[in-house]
């Protein structure tokens, strides 16, 4: 009516906040970034806030895992989280040559889980590996391991070996009276020792002197491939 005065007042508006939460897990690191700040545990925001999100691994023998969100405008509650941190995987390089072969072995507390690996392959960090090399051919000698133990892989590695090399051997003619052994090698007619690279194929024959006639190789074939250390002798020739 008449005289009546109506008072009107206002409250400041409110803005809406909004929660980030920030699920943090072992051996990595969550960051999420809000204008210009960067938080590693819950916070808040405003309606229609850009935050950015990234992850990196706090152990350098595990690599980190992989965001639900990188980026966003919040318009509600959210959480960001990740995978697991997984562990590294290093990558061993096997060289391989002619005439051997390197074995690199995965080495566990108990010997019947090892694994042996002949070609390149990945392992967890800090495994046990050991290296053997041998031949796979019987006329040659292995060469010599760059690294034969690594008790706890923290780098990409490469096992590698000195070339091999041809066995050598020690091809010893006894002769006798009256007759000569012949040991034909690649060509070569041997009567007295030599020394001999395995592999080849050899010969040996035994030829009588005028008037006699020529005994017989004692225990050893007389032909075949070189491959061990030979003494060569005959029965006595006679007439």
């Amino acid at each position: 009516g008449v005289g009546t005065t109506i008072e009107i007042t206002t409250t400041e508006a409110s803005t809406t906040m909004f929660n980030v939460g920030i699920i943090q897990s072992t051996n990595q690191l969550i960051t999420v970034t809000y204008n210009g700040t960067a938080y590693t545990s819950d916070f808040t925001v405003p309606y229609g806030a850009a935050i950015t999100a990234s992850i990196k691994s706090t152990d350098k023998f595990f690599d980190a895992g992989k965001l639900n969100i990188t980026s966003t405008t919040v318009t509600s509650d959210i959480t960001i989280e990740a995978t697991n941190a997984e562990v590294h995987k290093y990558n061993i390089t096997i060289t391989k040559y002619d005439n051997q072969r390197i074995i690199v072995t995965e080495v566990f507390a108990d010997e019947a889980d090892n694994i042996d690996h002949l070609d390149s392959f990945k392992v967890s960090a800090q495994s046990h590996l050991r290296a053997t090399v041998e031949p796979t051919n019987d006329s040659y000698n292995c060469g010599t391991l760059n690294i034969t133990e690594v008790p706890s892989v923290e780098a990409d590695t490469t096992f590698t070996a000195t070339a091999a090399t041809v066995r050598k051997y020690n091809i010893t003619i006894e002769q006798s009276a009256n007759q000569t052994i012949q040991v034909i090698v690649n060509g070569t007619t041997h009567t007295t020792s030599f020394e001999c690279e395995g592999g080849l194929e050899y010969t040996i024959s035994v030829v009588a002197n005028e008037g006699y006639k020529a005994g017989t190789i004692i225990g050893v074939s007389t032909f075949g491939i070189i491959s061990d250390n030979m003494v060569i002798r005959a029965t006595s020739a006679y007439k």
